[in-house]
C-alpha cells in the first residue's frame, strides 16, 4: 500500500522549492531590468552648474568645465570613461541672441570645419524654438558622428548643445544628458 501522505507531502514541498525558485528569479529580473534602465543610470548623476546652465553628468563620466568672464561664456564638457564606447557632449552659453541659423553655421564651421554636414532643419529642444544638423568629422583618422542643436534661451543667451560619438547618434531630445540641460534663472 501506498503511502498517499508521504507522496503529497513530497509533492507540495517540491512544488514550494520551485515556486520559490522561480519567485527568486522574478526577483532578480526585476531588479536588474531596474538598475539597467536608462531612468535609473541617469538617477545616479551629479548636477555640473557652469554660467546660466545645468546638466546632470552620469557617475564615472569626466566633467570639465571652463568659463570666460571676458566673453561672459560657459561650457561644461562631459566625456564617457567606458572602454567600450565614446561619447562626448559639449553644453555651452554665448551671450548673443543671435539668428539660430548664423549662429548655427558659425558653430558648424568653428567646432569642426572639416566634417560634411547634413541640411540644417527646424526643431524644438525643450519647448525652444531650435535648429540642428548632423554631420561626420574626421578625427585622428576616424569618422566621428557629431549633432550640433542650438536656440536661443532668452536674456540675450544662445545656447549650443555638441554631441560626438564614434556610434549613431539619437535624437538630442531623447537623449537623457541632454535632456537633464536646464537654464538656471
Amino acid at each position: 500500500m501506498m503511502n498517499y501522505e508521504n507522496t503529497e507531502s513530497q509533492f507540495v514541498a517540491k512544488w514550494k522549492e520551485q515556486a520559490i525558485k522561480v519567485f527568486g528569479f522574478l526577483l532578480m529580473v526585476v531588479v536588474l531590468s531596474v538598475l539597467a534602465s536608462p531612468a535609473s543610470l541617469y538617477a545616479q548623476c551629479k548636477t555640473v552648474k557652469a554660467g546660466s546652465m545645468s546638466i546632470c553628468a552620469p557617475s564615472g563620466w569626466e566633467v570639465e568645465v571652463e568659463t570666460d568672464e571676458e566673453d561672459n561664456t560657459a561650457s561644461i564638457y562631459l566625456t564617457s570613461q567606458a572602454e567600450d564606447s565614446f561619447r562626448t557632449y559639449a553644453f555651452m552659453d554665448i551671450y548673443a541672441d543671435e539668428d539660430l541659423e548664423d549662429l548655427m553655421r558659425i558653430v558648424m564651421k568653428d567646432a569642426l570645419e572639416n566634417a560634411k554636414w547634413s541640411k540644417m532643419k527646424k526643431t524644438t529642444f525643450q519647448s525652444y524654438d531650435a535648429r540642428e544638423v548632423s554631420g561626420v568629422a574626421k578625427v585622428n583618422g576616424l569618422p566621428l558622428n557629431v549633432v550640433v542643436l542650438a536656440f536661443n534661451g532668452g536674456r540675450e543667451l544662445s545656447y549650443v548643445i555638441l554631441v560626438c560619438d564614434v556610434d549613431k547618434i539619437a535624437p538630442l531630445q531623447k537623449d537623457e544628458i541632454a535632456k537633464s540641460f536646464r537654464i538656471e534663472k
